[in-house]
C-alpha cells in the first residue's frame, strides 16, 4: 500500500509487482507467475483502477511473469484508503542456486545496485508536497534480470535484499 498511488516514476501497481517479481528473485528465482487481490474503497473512481490495472501488465510485462488470477473486496467508503493491492508470485529457484540470509557472515562484501532513499522520498515529496532542487523519482524496478545474470558469474552469493524491504516494522528472514 502507498499513497498517494501514483507517484513521480512509478505507482501502486509498479510497486505491487516489482516488489513480488524482486521478493522472488532475492531468493535467486525465476517469477513465473503473480496473483493480483484488490481492496477497494466504495466510489473508487473506476478511471484510477482501469490506470492501475494497464500499470500492472506493462510492468508484468516487462519483468516477465504472467498475472494470472486475481480476486476484488470492496469496503465501505471511508475505511480502505482508495485502494489496497496484494500479490503473491510463484517462482523457480535454479539447482545449485542457494540464496538465504541465515549464510550472511561476517566479511561479506555488501555492493548496492543504486542510491538509497530515491523511491521514499519521491514519494513524500508528493504526499507532503514539499519541493526540491532536482526532480526526485521512484526507482522501482524488477531486479530479477540483474539477478540473473548476476548468478552465472557469482554462484555463491549468500544474500539478497531489497533495502525497503527491511523498514522498522516490517518483517525479514
Amino acid at each position: 500500500m502507498v499513497q498517494p498511488l501514483f507517484f513521480p516514476g512509478g505507482s501502486i501497481a509498479d510497486l505491487a509487482v516489482n516488489g513480488t517479481v524482486n521478493d522472488l528473485a532475492m531468493s535467486g528465482a525465476t517469477p513465473l507467475y503473480l496473483s493480483a487481490g484488490f481492496i477497494l474503497e466504495e466510489g473508487f473512481p473506476i478511471a484510477h483502477l482501469a490506470a492501475i490495472a494497464e500499470r500492472m501488465g506493462v510492468a508484468a510485462q516487462a519483468a516477465g511473469p504472467q498475472i494470472v488470477t486475481g480476486d476484488t473486496k470492496f469496503v465501505d467508503k471511508g475505511h480502505g484508503d482508495g485502494c489496497y493491492i496484494n500479490t503473491a508470485g510463484i517462482g523457480v529457484i535454479p539447482d545449485g542456486v542457494n540464496i538465504d540470509p541465515t549464510r550472511a557472515q561476517p566479511g561479506d562484501v555488501v555492493i548496492l545496485s543504486g542510491t538509497i532513499g530515491d523511491h521514499g522520498m519521491a514519494i513524500m515529496s508528493v504526499r507532503e508536497g514539499l519541493e526540491f532542487e532536482t526532480v526526485l523519482q521512484s526507482d522501482s524496478a524488477p531486479l530479477n534480470g540483474m539477478v540473473a545474470a548476476l548468478l552465472p558469474f557469482a554462484p555463491h552469493i549468500h544474500v539478497l535484499r531489497r533495502p525497503h524491504a527491511l523498514r522498522p516494522g516490517h518483517f525479514a528472514q
